[in-house]
């Protein structure tokens, strides 16, 4: 048989007697509370701070390479095939003007320079007058042989 706890006249304890009388003992978790707080905030702010980054440098938006700086000697424009721009929108810092070479390299020019807008001018030329032609490109190279059918 279980033993009858006393009965305990409420509410003539004080709020701390009826809190130990009441309730189980658990610890108190007050003292905790901020610097859990404290730890979870700043958890916050890294992983905001990793995204802000990985999002600046375009890992997050695009696998594209961006020019870190620009080419200080002229482009022949017979080496360039076509150009693209490259900005904050493209998920680049810099904004830049990326030739294409015929041989398929990369090179960054500065967008206010006058003898890179030039460049952009006639290669923006050369492509508006195939348009207007209509002819295909000029193939490059030996033509291919075709095989002989023997009969």
């Amino acid at each position: 048989m279980k033993a009858k706890r006393p009965e305990i006249n409420r509410s003539s304890l004080s709020t701390r007697q009826q809190c130990v009388s009441c309730s189980p003992a658990l610890p108190s978790l007050a003292p905790l509370a901020p610097t859990m707080a404290l730890r979870l905030l700043l958890l916050l702010l890294l992983l905001a701070a990793v995204l802000a980054i990985t999002e600046a440098q375009g890992i997050g938006s695009s696998p594209s390479d961006c020019c870190l700086k620009y080419s200080r000697k002229a482009i022949p424009s017979s080496w360039v095939k076509s150009y693209s721009l490259q900005g904050p929108e493209s998920g680049c810092l810099l904004r830049a003007v990326v030739f294409t070479t015929k041989r398929n390299k990369k090179i960054c020019a500065s967008p206010t320079d006058s003898a890179v807008q030039k460049l952009m001018e006639n290669l923006d030329k050369k492509v508006k007058n195939k348009k207007k032609k209509g002819q295909p490109a000029r193939p490059r190279g030996k033509p291919k042989q075709q095989k002989q059918q023997r009969v």
